[in-house]
């Protein structure tokens, strides 16, 4: 019998999740959730040779007429085939990349000057750099915000970062990576965005084999909080909030866990407040307006704010994450958290992961088990501060829950 079905790619895996599945594309960072009747007919497509024997099936299994089946089978397989899930070539260039880490530099080879004003080491993520920069009022201004990263030089420097004297013209600035030219001629209130672009990227490098979110991650007493998403969400202003209400900084931009125990470990850069933020903030940080505004790359102005050592993890701890929020800050809304269905979860967590690599089959695999294994829930808000009180106590009745199961 001629087989009148497209066959699904061989370079797509299959892994189980709740009542359905989870489709990957090997060699990317891209998935598919997939309810329980799409993940029912993705593994039927190599047993079965129609789409009438499919629908069949399809009947048969979820106790549906054949005519909603077929209706069904249709539009599910429109999809499969919209997204480039067949052996066709169609999905080969599905394949993502993302420019937004390359940071090679393309510039001259530093004219390394006779002293640097200013001079310091950092160590984050066990990647040692050393900094260097000819200006005192420059170099303050970063190592200020850094200075929770401080550490002794400890040896070669993994990366090396300086900022000398612009040869574009007077009060301009040259950044350069590992002694070549990576961005020249900058403005002063372009150079502290450009390095910390640097420090971001490279200690990312050196967590290569973490599984990485954009998300923030706090701890709140006993329970640790993973906030994922996107640009805009709200994730550092509340994380900026909580901080001033006694929580422990592990990162406001990447949660780095651990596939092997679902660990996440600091990553406490400072924490860079755009201009909607300042004035929910003003009442936690007074005189946040007057800070030195700084403007990036993209063209957003951004203010650093660095943790205070007391809400710093001790030593190199890592801690198991109990719950994951999803925030959506929207403007006037009425302030509300809801729990989330894990195939939404899923959906959400995936479209924040930015690992500076492929993912694997075991990257998925945590992810997985982390959606699985944890609450989730959807946060809207308006209101800071009553956000701030819902997420106190929402901390709180996780720790009355694990007291009482721990009395037990």
């Amino acid at each position: 019998m001629m087989r009148l079905l497209l066959s699904p790619s061989s370079e797509i895996s299959i892994h189980s999740f709740g009542d359905g599945g989870v489709l990957f594309l090997n060699g990317s960072r891209r998935i598919w959730v997939l309810n329980s009747t799409s993940a029912f007919i993705w593994c039927l497509l190599d047993e079965v040779d129609s789409l009438d024997e499919l629908a069949c099936r399809v009947a048969t299994t979820f106790h549906i007429n054949k005519p909603k089946a077929l209706h069904d089978v249709n539009y599910i397989m429109r999809v499969f085939e919209r997204e480039g899930l067949f052996d066709t070539k169609a999905h080969a260039e599905s394949i993502e990349t993302d420019g937004n880490w390359d940071i090679t530099p393309i510039g001259p080879m530093i004219s390394e000057p006779d002293n640097w004003a200013i001079k310091g080491y950092f160590r984050i993520a066990n990647h040692l750099f050393e900094f260097c920069c000819q200006d005192t009022s420059m170099g303050n201004s970063f190592t200020s915000i850094m200075k929770h990263m401080a550490t002794n030089s400890g040896g070669r420097p993994d990366t090396r970062i300086a900022v000398a004297s612009g040869t574009g013209g007077a009060k301009t600035w040259d950044v350069f990576l590992d002694d070549l030219g990576f961005s020249l001629g900058l403005a002063d209130d372009e150079v502290l965005p450009q390095l910390a672009t640097l420090f971001f990227v490279r200690s990312c490098e050196a967590l290569k084999d973490r599984l990485l979110f954009h998300a923030a991650v706090i701890e709140m007493g006993e329970t640790t909080v993973m906030f994922p998403g996107e640009a805009g969400s709200g994730k550092t202003t509340l994380t900026a909030a909580l901080l001033m209400n006694g929580s422990r900084y592990y990162s406001d931009e990447l949660a780095v866990i651990n596939v092997d125990d679902l660990h996440v470990s600091p990553l406490p850069l400072p924490m860079s407040i755009k201009p909607g933020s300042v004035k929910p903030l003003e009442r936690y940080y007074p005189g946040l307006k007057h800070r030195h505004i700084h403007r990036r790359s993209d063209g957003k102005m951004v203010r650093y704010l660095s943790p205070s050592p007391h809400n710093l993890p001790t030593g190199e701890r890592s801690s198991q994450i109990d719950v994951l929020i999803f925030p959506k800050y929207i403007e006037g809304i009425e302030n509300r958290m809801v729990a989330l269905n894990k195939t939404e979860a899923l959906r959400r967590l995936a479209r924040t992961g930015s690992s500076n690599r492929v993912f694997t089959n075991r990257d998925v695999g945590a992810m997985i088990a982390l959606i699985e294994r944890k609450p989730c829930y959807e946060m809207r808000f308006s209101d800071l501060h009553q956000a701030v009180s819902q997420l106190k106590n929402l901390a709180a009745s996780f720790e009355e829950s694990s007291t009482v199961r721990n009395s037990v």
